[in-house]
C-alpha cells in the first residue's frame, strides 16, 4: 500500500508509517461494532389489500394495495399512511419497512401505500389514488388498530410530495367523504412542495428538475392557516435546492399564520440515506417521527395554534 505523503521516506518508515495510519482509519471507520444494532426486519400482518376494490380495470386494482403493520397486540393510539418514493415512476411500498420499528415499538400502526406511476398514468391519478389510501385507513380503522380521527399521512421524497399533496388540497380526501381536518397530521421526508419534476415533464416543460413550478398540483399553492400540523425532514447534505424549497414552503405557511408547522434539518444525510437508519435506537427521523405523532395524536384542532413555523435542528 503506497501513500503519497510519504514517498519521500525510506521503505521502512513508509511501511510503519502505513501501519499506524491504516490502525487511526479503522479506529474511527463506522463498523458493526460502532453503529448501533438495527433491529430485525419488520413484516406486515397484511400485504397487498386492495385499497380501490371498484376501481374500472385489474391492473389498477393491482396496483392500488397496501400493506398493514400493527403494534404487537393490535391496538395503536394512531396510525400513518405511507407512500414510498421513487420520483412517482418507480419504488414499492416495502420500502417502508424502514421505518416500521420505532412507529410500531411506540404502539403506532404504519400502512404503507403503492399507487400508479407515471408514465402508465398522469397526473392527477397518482394523488388520487394516494387520498383514495388515506380513506380506506379512515374508513377502516379498526382494522389497523386506531379510531378514524387518529389518522397521519406521510411519506418520503416523491411519497411525501403526495402525502403534502392529499394534505393540503381539500378536493382529493373530498372525493371520498372526508375534509383536511379529518387528518391528524402530515409528514413530509425530503418531499418536493412545488410542482412535481415528474408533473412538470408530463406538461413539456423543458428541464423539468431546475426549472421550478409553483401551480394549482404544488402543496406550497395551497397554504394556509388552518392546515393539518405538518412536520418536515431534510437532510444537512440533502439534494441541491431540497432544503430552500422546504424553507420557502415554511416562510409560506408562517406568513398565513400557521403556526404549527416544522421543518427539522436531519443530520448526516443525504437525500438517499434520509430513512436508512430510522430503525436504529435514537435516529433522530426516527425519533422525530414518533415524537410529532404522540404529540398531536390526541391534540387540538390545527386551527388552535401550537408553535411558530421554523427550521428547528434535530433532537
Amino acid at each position: 500500500m503506497r501513500f503519497p505523503s510519504l514517498i519521500n521516506l525510506s521503505r521502512s518508515k513508509t511501511f510503519a508509517s502505513a501501519i499506524v495510519l491504516f490502525a487511526i482509519q479503522n479506529a474511527f471507520a463506522e463498523t458493526p461494532a460502532t453503529r448501533p444494532a438495527t433491529p430485525p426486519a419488520i413484516t406486515p400482518d397484511s400485504k397487498n389489500v386492495c385499497y380501490r376494490p371498484n376501481a374500472s380495470s385489474d391492473a389498477e386494482r393491482q396496483k392500488c394495495t397496501l400493506d398493514i403493520y400493527t403494534p404487537p397486540g393490535g391496538k395503536a393510539s394512531a396510525a400513518i399512511v405511507w407512500f414510498h418514493g421513487g420520483n412517482i415512476t418507480g419504488g414499492d411500498k416495502s420500502e417502508a419497512a424502514k421505518i416500521a420499528n420505532p412507529l410500531l415499538d411506540a404502539g403506532i400502526s404504519l400502512i404503507s401505500a403503492n399507487y400508479r406511476l407515471s408514465p402508465a398514468v398522469k397526473y392527477p391519478a397518482y394523488v388520487e389514488d394516494a387520498a383514495a389510501a388515506v380513506a380506506w385507513v379512515m374508513d377502516h380503522a379498526d382494522q389497523v388498530g386506531t379510531t378514524a380521527d387518529h389518522v397521519f399521512v406521510g411519506g418520503y421524497s416523491a411519497g411525501g410530495f403526495l402525502a403534502c399533496a392529499v394534505g393540503t388540497q381539500p378536493q382529493w380526501l373530498a372525493t371520498h367523504g372526508h375534509k383536511l381536518a379529518d387528518l391528524r397530521g402530515i409528514v413530509g421526508v425530503s418531499p418536493q412542495v412545488f410542482t412535481h419534476y415528474t408533473i412538470r415533464a408530463e406538461r413539456g416543460i423543458k428541464d423539468p428538475t431546475i426549472t421550478p413550478v409553483i401551480d394549482d398540483a404544488a402543496p406550497v399553492f395551497y397554504a394556509a392557516a388552518d392546515l393539518p400540523p405538518i412536520q418536515l425532514f431534510v437532510g444537512d447534505h440533502d439534494m441541491d435546492t431540497r432544503r430552500e424549497e422546504l424553507e420557502y414552503f415554511m416562510a409560506i405557511l408562517k406568513a398565513k399564520k400557521n403556526t404549527t408547522s416544522t421543518l427539522t434539518l436531519t443530520p448526516n444525510r443525504t437525500h438517499g440515506t434520509m430513512t436508512n437508519h430510522a430503525a436504529e435506537p435514537g435516529d433522530p427521523l426516527g425519533v422525530g417521527l414518533v415524537k410529532f405523532i404522540q404529540s398531536h395524536a390526541n391534540a387540538a384542532p390545527a386551527t388552535q395554534p401550537a408553535k411558530s413555523a421554523a427550521t428547528q435542528p434535530a433532537n
